[in-house]
């Protein structure tokens, strides 16, 4: 049995669909703008990050081979970042994420946490086990994070590799001083530099 509708329920019908249309268009501009207006976002704090100073400030000469060999790697990982700088000027933000994100799975076994754990004790000289001993509250992501810091991880790429936002490290950071009974997390690279040089 087919549905017959009168002219006037036809019209009621036809403006309806149209304003169910303009709707969803409506909905459809903001939700993209939102989107565009998100990456621009994410973009400018990277890119202030990149031009902020490491996280964490060691001295330029020291005695101390841990913090001597820290400094190596992170040098290393620079300059392998360094490397790929052509390359990231034509990618993607998402795509730029991405590369950082391959070479810290090359150069410290990023992603698998065993493996991570394994190359910063092998490097460091037993750091993440030495860590635990002071530590036994640090669960394995308090320990990556706090691994991050020491090898002078910039603040986006944290971002990128622990998949934490702009508005969230800071209390996460803040979390991760309490449990390690740091006053402050603007003392927390002080107070690594301290730790790693009294091992």
């Amino acid at each position: 049995m087919l549905l017959t509708l009168s002219p006037l329920e036809m019209a009621i019908v036809e403006r309806e669909i149209v304003e169910l249309s303009f709707y969803l268009i409506v909905c459809l501009l903001f939700y993209f703008l939102f989107i565009k207006y998100a990456r621009k976002d994410k973009a400018e704090v990277m890119q202030r990050n990149q031009q902020q100073e490491p996280s964490v400030v060691i001295p330029e000469q020291t005695d101390n081979p841990l913090l001597q060999e820290r400094l190596r790697w992170s040098a290393e990982l620079a300059a392998a970042k360094r490397l790929k700088a052509a390359d990231r000027e034509k990618l993607s933000l998402k795509e730029r994420e991405q590369l950082d994100y391959d070479i810290y799975v090359t150069m410290l076994g990023w992603g698998d946490t065993e493996v991570f754990f394994s190359q910063v004790n092998k490097r460091l000289n037993g750091l993440v086990d030495n860590l635990r001993k002071l530590y036994p509250q640090l669960t394995d992501t308090d320990m990556q994070l706090l691994l991050l810091y020491v090898l002078q991880v910039p603040q986006d790429d944290i971002l990128t590799l622990m998949n934490y936002s702009v508005n969230s490290l800071p209390t996460i950071k803040k979390r991760l001083c309490n449990k390690m009974n740091i006053s402050s997390s603007a003392v927390l690279p002080a107070e690594i530099t301290k730790i790693l040089s009294s091992m």
